[in-house]
């Protein structure tokens, strides 16, 4: 993963293969140190320095939603087999 002038890139969900870019996210977090992709490859979550987490829309890189609550970085994001939930970590709370 590459992060250059605000966009993350470089991105792939497939185990095994070279990273390849799949999508530009633009605005993503301040210090972003997680990423997981929901089990069908539609969205990504992501999290780090500004205290939230964001869902993305893979295909074209639009945000989707910010999650508020942690009063510290996130450190970690996972969404749940079936996709329709999304824990995230932080190093407070």
């Amino acid at each position: 993963m590459k992060k250059r002038q605000n966009i993350v890139e470089g991105i792939s969900h497939v185990p095994g293969a070279s990273l390849i870019p799949i999508t530009k996210l633009r605005r993503p977090q301040p210090g972003c140190c997680a990423l997981a992709f929901s089990p069908d490859g539609r969205s990504l979550a992501s999290t780090g320095g500004d205290m939230t987490a964001k869902i993305w829309e893979v295909a074209s890189g639009r945000e989707l939603r910010t999650l508020i609550g942690h009063t510290s970085d996130g450190t970690d994001v996972a969404f749940s087999p079936n996709g329709r939930r999304l824990a995230s970590a932080a190093t407070g709370q």
